[in-house]
């Protein structure tokens, strides 16, 4: 599947929930365990949806196989103690007060988004993100964005090294990137 950041997401119940702004990877596993959906623009708020929650991907976005009131119920459950609070996850323009508090992520997750940063493994930048595809949850590839200089690229499951918190490094070298084309 697919996914692009800045997708429609709904619910089963076709309720428009929001856009997909973040994923929540284990990066030793390179599974995604959440999207992060970010409703409104301005002062917005952003939800925790689990992967198993995804019907799939349609031509008009992501589709859940829950409902909304079942997404709804289920972050109080991620927002539990064992968790922590994830300053990527405090929505734009946050003020203390205002607003619901930051939503926290599972322990040991890391965030990706349509700017994550990716780079060969001598620290050469190559592009950012523009989609994840995965099968059985776990990352096969990632589509960076192209631009006018230069097409976008895609990259296999072994070609990358590691994952950090917005940033993804490759198993390749910047010279033999350079000489692959």
């Amino acid at each position: 599947m697919n996914i692009r950041f800045g997708e429609r997401v709904t619910s089963s119940d076709l309720k428009e929930l929001g856009i997909l702004k973040e994923l929540l990877v284990q990066p030793a596993t390179r599974e995604v365990a959440y999207l992060v959906v970010q409703r409104g623009l301005f002062f917005g708020t952003d939800t925790l949806v689990p992967t198993e929650a995804v019907a799939g991907v349609t031509p008009d976005g992501i589709r859940l196989n829950q409902t909304a009131e079942t997404i709804s119920s289920q972050v109080q459950e991620i927002s539990a103690p064992e968790t922590q609070p994830r300053s990527s996850l405090i929505p734009p323009g946050f003020v203390p007060g205002e607003i619901s508090p930051p939503l926290a992520a599972p322990n040991g997750t890391v965030s990706l988004d349509h700017d994550t940063p990716v780079e060969t493994s001598d620290g050469r930048a190559v592009g950012r993100i523009l989609s994840v595809t995965t099968a059985d949850r776990r990352i096969t590839e990632i589509v960076l964005k192209g631009g006018m200089a230069h097409p976008g690229r895609t990259f296999d499951a072994e070609s990358i090294g590691h994952i950090e918190d917005n940033r993804i490094v490759l198993t390749i070298p910047a010279e033999a990137l350079n000489a692959a084309g």
